[in-house]
């Protein structure tokens, strides 16, 4: 598989971004907000129980953010909890700025960044393979778009255990290349990947579309 492929996929290099965004985002706040219990409490231990509510609020909410990433739309499910971080981000921001800001305040908002943190994280990386389709990936030859061997034998398979149960007729075709060795010494072979590319093109648009079986690549 050609090497960071994914980021070929319109809109993934934008999510990956995006998750590189948060990271930095919640690890600024994180230092902001253990400093700022410091200066409140001046001790070491609620620095730690604030660091230690953060990390239990991940866990907890690590189950509902699956469940909301299974049930729901994950882009609206992003934006909802973009939205509610950023209302909560407000609302510390004006404690701080007006200097009312208690330790509980702070505590609450450690829990409630935490759990943002952990549903949009299950969202975000369950969108991150719709977008890519990462089963394509794996059943694809990068090149041509192509099943691979590993796909096209996952469906002869299962074809065959339906010819066995149903008794319908079965066909395969199979195409070879002459000479396309000949093709890659002759013109190189970035001739011989545009020739494969064409071929499986007129061999897709001539196959019916909803056919049991993909088009396979097992080029030299």
């Amino acid at each position: 598989m050609k090497p960071f492929r994914a980021f070929e996929v319109r809109g993934f290099p934008w999510l990956v971004l995006n998750g590189i965004g948060l990271s930095i985002t919640f690890s600024l706040e994180g230092i902001a907000q253990a400093w700022l219990v410091l200066r409140e409490t001046d001790s070491v231990f609620w620095v730690g129980a604030s660091s230690g509510v953060y990390g239990m609020a991940q866990f907890l909410f690590s189950f509902p953010g699956g469940a909301l990433a299974d049930r729901f739309d994950r882009r609206k499910v992003l934006m909802t909890i973009y939205a509610l971080a950023a209302v909560g981000n407000a609302a510390m921001t004006a404690l701080v700025v007006t200097e009312a800001v208690e330790l509980w305040h702070i505590l609450l908002f450690m829990a409630f960044i935490g759990a943002t943190l952990s549903l949009s994280s299950s969202s975000r990386n369950s969108l991150m393979a719709d977008v890519v389709d990462m089963r394509r990936l794996l059943n694809h030859d990068h090149l041509t778009g192509a099943a691979n061997r590993r796909h096209f034998g996952e469906v002869l398979k299962r074809e065959q255990r339906h010819w066995r149960e149903l008794r319908q007729s079965l066909s395969l075709i199979v195409l070879d290349l002459d000479h396309f060795k000949a093709v890659n010494d002759t013109h190189g072979h970035p001739v011989g990947d545009t020739l494969l590319r064409r071929v499986t093109d007129v061999c897709t648009a001539l196959l019916p579309p909803c056919g049991p079986f993909p088009i396979a690549s097992a080029a030299a």
